[in-house]
């Protein structure tokens, strides 16, 4: 009788193990992905996104970028839209511990350039037409070559932009 009991058992374990219907897989939710990536071969480019010139006198490099971080992306109309007026999918923290209000780099997103560094579900961005795409640097990372007598000795530079930075550790 055990014997029958535990065969029994047994059956009833492996036909409901088989038996189950698996969760459908959600399907993937809609996301808008952005990468910063940085092109050192890039034609250098004015305030009005023209191709500017380096004036007689002056020198410039191209730089490897190691490491970057944004302070806020907004996805604009047109170029008319006023600052803050489009779609702003992304601000870093901020805070005022040292003072007047800043980036507070500690909390920064800071990513290798062309690794995702945002995914934003499109159902929190709205629906429209978006030409422009507003993004404010926070930190730059990024080696250079520099010369002294002549030689040239590699260099990195690290590069806090935007408004304010507060910085608790690096």
């Amino acid at each position: 009788m055990k014997k029958i009991s535990l065969s029994l058992l047994t059956l009833l374990s492996i036909f409901s193990f088989f038996s189950c219907e698996k969760e459908p897989a959600a399907a993937a939710e809609p996301k808008l992905i952005i990468r910063l990536v940085v092109d050192s071969t890039q034609v250098r480019l004015n305030n009005l996104g023209l191709p500017a010139t380096l004036p007689a006198g002056n020198a410039a490099q191209n730089p490897r970028f190691n490491k970057i971080a944004a302070h806020y992306l907004e996805l604009a109309p047109d170029r008319f839209t006023a600052l803050g007026s489009g779609e702003v999918v992304y601000r870093a923290k901020e805070t005022t511990t040292g003072g007047a209000n800043a980036i507070w780099f500690d909390s920064s997103l800071v990513k290798t350039p062309g690794e995702n560094y945002l995914e934003i579900p499109l159902k929190d961005i709205a629906a429209g037409t978006y030409e422009w795409v507003r993004l404010s640097l926070s930190y730059q990372n990024y080696d250079i070559t520099y010369y002294y007598n002549g030689q040239a000795i590699p260099g990195t530079v690290a590069s806090f932009v935007g408004f304010n930075n507060y910085i608790g550790s690096l």
